[in-house]
């Protein structure tokens, strides 16, 4: 028996090349669609989740007892954040607060207390002199509190300076450099504003 000889065409080699790298295109945009959807569809369920658990908070009144332990529940409500009751639940175990709210899924909440207090200023971009006045105001009586650090060639320097009121002047006798302003504000309440900005001064 004769023995058979198999050769492939470069026109067939070309063709399942093609196919065969269409297929893998089309099943890696299939897998990275199917795991974008299910990605975005739980990151939904997620918002979903936390944006139930913020509006339980601040919609609805807790019924805050003597100690906060035996409350049936602890939400805080009323339009406004009783920061008492907003500590005690930030010392609470997490079981406990997972249990009082009825809630769950795994979560995590953190508070920040946004500035309140306006800082405006009249900082330029460059000086020309070595003089350099700085106007800040306030929207309240507050106390100020200005830091900058600078170079001045190789050399670092740094000032300071603070003021009271809302209205809030400095004069720096300042050499060719660049500088780096930074500035809060803040009251005996507990309401603070922060400002920053850069500047040049040039000979």
């Amino acid at each position: 028996m004769g023995k058979l000889k198999g050769q492939a065409s470069p026109d067939f080699a070309m063709s399942a090349m093609i196919f065969s790298t269409a297929i893998l295109f089309v099943f890696f945009h299939i897998s990275r669609t199917y795991y974008t959807r299910t990605w975005e569809v739980s990151h939904l369920e997620k918002s979903a989740r936390a944006q139930n658990l913020i509006l339980f908070l601040t919609s609805e009144n807790g019924n805050w007892s003597v100690n906060p332990f035996e409350s049936e529940a602890i939400a805080f409500g009323e339009g406004e954040i009783n920061e008492t009751q907003l500590q005690y639940f930030f010392g609470m175990p997490y079981q406990t607060v997972q249990h009082k709210l009825n809630f769950p899924h795994e979560f995590k909440i953190e508070i920040w207390k946004l500035p309140s207090i306006g800082i405006t200023s009249d900082v330029s971009d460059f000086y020309i002199n070595e003089t350099v006045k700085i106007n800040f105001k306030t929207n309240e009586n507050c106390s100020f509190y200005i830091v900058m650090v600078g170079t001045q060639g190789s050399t670092g320097v740094s000032y300071w300076n603070t003021s009271i009121g809302k209205y809030h002047g400095f004069n720096f006798e300042l050499q060719s450099g660049v500088y780096s302003l930074q500035a809060i504000a803040t009251t005996i309440d507990g309401k603070y504003g922060a400002y920053e900005s850069t500047f040049r001064v040039v000979q």
